[in-house]
């Protein structure tokens, strides 16, 4: 009797598994399709009917996943920091001082791949929230808790070994993202006033600027 119960309880386990499993993958799918309607229509003019039937499924089930589109921009936007800290983190794995690590992280600032239409759908995010002052602060809070994550991640490198790897207040991150934002999107609008070279030098200035060295 006590075998069957051990075996009904594991049985109910490995199906919470499996349909835990499907959760994911489904809404990996409807965050996949999102990005790339969200890219094609752009934020505002995107449908959630549209993501939901690229991604192969109903209405229905996007809602089962995500109450709004905002929602799924957000979901979107942590699985994009996740990425970046992924790929970070392989960089800085290999590195033992504060001045390796610094020299890391503005080789990976100058260097890491460009997602044009990412960095165009954030602006346009943004230009959203701004036009829409009654959910303006939620949006942006939203998006502080998603920086935030990425944050705490940087300093765990950062107090490896009690010393700085760059300073972590938010004016800074403030400055880098901005500048790495808006020389990309000065790069897309006109590929002729501004070369990838030119781009990256820039963007090491920047980071020159703004993170001391160790």
């Amino acid at each position: 009797m006590r075998a069957r119960e051990i075996s009904s309880r594991s049985g109910g386990d490995e199906k919470l598994n499996k349909h835990q499993l499907r959760t994911e993958a489904t809404k990996k799918k409807l965050i996949d399709a999102a990005y790339e309607v969200f890219t094609r229509d752009g934020f505002e003019a995107a449908r959630i009917e549209d993501i939901a039937a690229l991604a192969g499924f109903t209405r229905g089930a996007y809602y089962a996943h995500f109450e709004t589109k905002t929602d799924i921009f957000f979901a979107l936007l942590e699985e994009k920091a996740s990425a970046a800290r992924e790929r970070l983190s392989s960089v800085l794995e290999h590195c033992r001082t504060p001045e390796e690590r610094r020299a890391a992280v503005r080789d990976y600032y100058m260097r890491s791949k460009v997602d044009r239409q990412w960095a165009v759908l954030l602006v346009e995010f943004k230009l959203y929230a701004l036009r829409r002052s009654h959910r303006h602060e939620e949006l942006a809070e939203a998006h502080r808790r998603v920086r935030k994550k990425m944050s705490e991640w940087m300093r765990e490198y950062a107090s490896a070994d009690k010393q700085p790897l760059l300073e972590t207040e938010e004016f800074i991150r403030a400055g880098l993202e901005s500048a790495y934002m808006g020389l990309l999107l000065e790069r897309s609008y006109d590929p002729r006033r501004l070369s990838d070279a030119q781009v990256r030098d820039l963007l090491g200035r920047f980071f020159d600027a703004l993170v001391p060295i160790p």
